[in-house]
């Protein structure tokens, strides 16, 4: 396992090195107000591309470490196909909803329009990547995780080669356009390697998957507004150039989180095929928690540590006082990363409406302490709201797990 943690977690400092050039070759080349748009839209891109196949990954995790025969497990694997999909088709009218809504408040409705689509086509690529991950395909992992932001990233430059002046919304659609092509490919080579034809018929059969990925899918809705809500709320608290700031500060903070879902979800199908194993469930989730925990406060270190000259290194002097924000944000992200095992603890047991409702009722106790604190005490009052909403999360979600645990008979 330690050695599989190790390769995927390179792998995953990599990938959030490289998604991050985006920021940093965007900070020098747009005026403040335009970054802030660009780093509002990529933010959303981003989540929702981890959104979109929050069910499907849990799912797929739990069919990798159960003796299910090879028949039964194609059937499974269709129901993830399906799982993905229809999250998608949850999520999607409830964003564009909400966009529409918000459309006069000032927001770049086109541009976060267009990352909202750019985010479900991600999930596809990201979808690929989590099963050749899964299946231990460290080669195919890479190329699936890199080949989008390498072509991203020389879009860009050719654009600028040939002087092209950038908005916001250009250097947004450089940068996706490569994405969603990479995508629509790793997902038709995702249906070759399981095998699956999509059709009507299918989908009719796999009516078993709506239950779940509705229940996930509102799970994730209410999740991504504990992960962004502070970027959401703070849009109309903050000018242009502070805003900017601020969002650099949180992209800053999401490479840490980054690294701690992927290390995450290298370490669940280990975590889930002890527990099948187990007679002693909640002791081994105990001990294994323990050290994942003291495996994310190493990163966790290392990260405050190097912040400083990985700034001064890639950002213009003008954003240099983001460190403070991102610094304090991360152990924001070092909470979150507790709690994503506790909620694959209760996935496990195949409860997502217990992790929904524990979801909705704390999200939206998130969504309006962030706003209180933004009103009262502008960005600093929301970065202590950010660390406050995820440690109560991880509190009630892991109080839920243990009585899920601790009761079971297990012969």
């Amino acid at each position: 396992m330690i050695a599989n943690v190790i390769v995927f977690g390179t792998a995953s400092i990599l990938i959030a090195l490289l998604n991050f050039a985006f920021v940093s070759i965007a900070s020098h080349l747009l005026v403040p107000e335009e970054l802030a748009k660009f780093i509002f839209a990529y933010s959303i891109f981003n989540v929702l591309g981890a959104i979109f196949i929050f069910g499907s990954v849990t799912k797929l995790s739990i069919i990798r470490t159960s003796n299910s025969s090879q028949s039964k497990e194609l059937s499974q694997n269709i129901s993830v196909i399906y799982t993905q999909l229809e999250m998608s088709l949850y999520i999607l009218p409830i964003l564009l909803l909400v966009i529409f809504v918000l459309q006069h408040y000032g927001m770049p409705v086109i541009l976060i329009t267009a990352a909202i689509f750019a985010g479900a086509f991600k999930s596809l690529q990201l979808l690929y990547a989590n099963v050749v991950r899964i299946d231990g395909q460290v080669t195919l992992f890479l190329l699936s995780q890199l080949a989008p932001p390498t072509l991203a990233l020389g879009s860009i430059g050719f654009l600028y080669a040939l002087d092209v002046s950038f908005t916001s919304n250009d250097y947004f659609y450089a940068l996706a356009i490569p994405v969603v092509i990479c995508s629509l490919v790793s997902y038709y080579l995702l249906l070759k390697k399981i095998g699956v034809q999509l059709n009507l018929s299918v989908w009719k059969n796999s009516k078993r998957t709506y239950q779940f990925s509705f229940w996930a899918a509102l799970h994730a809705f209410f999740a991504s507004l504990m992960t962004m809500g502070d970027r959401y709320v703070l849009w109309f608290f903050l000018a242009g150039n502070e805003y900017a700031v601020y969002s650099i500060a949180a992209v800053l903070a999401s490479l840490l989180s980054l690294v701690y879902t992927s290390l995450n979800q290298a370490i669940v199908p280990h975590l889930y095929r002890q527990l099948n194993a187990s007679k002693s469930r909640w002791q081994l989730v105990v001990r294994f928690s323990l050290r994942y925990f003291l495996f994310c406060l190493m990163i966790f270190l290392i990260y405050q540590l190097s912040l400083n000259t990985f700034v001064s290194i890639i950002l213009p002097d003008e954003y240099f006082s983001s460190i403070k924000f991102a610094r304090w944000l991360a152990l924001g992200c070092l909470i979150q990363a507790s709690y994503q095992l506790f909620s694959s603890v209760i996935l496990f047991k195949k409860k997502p409406m217990m992790l929904t409702k524990i979801t909705v009722a704390v999200g939206l106790f998130a969504l309006a302490n962030t706003v209180l604190c933004a009103y009262l005490g502008g960005a600093n009052a929301v970065i202590f709201a950010f660390s406050a909403n995820w440690l109560i999360f991880l509190v009630v979600t892991s109080f839920f797990a243990r009585r899920l645990y601790v009761s079971e008979v297990v012969y």
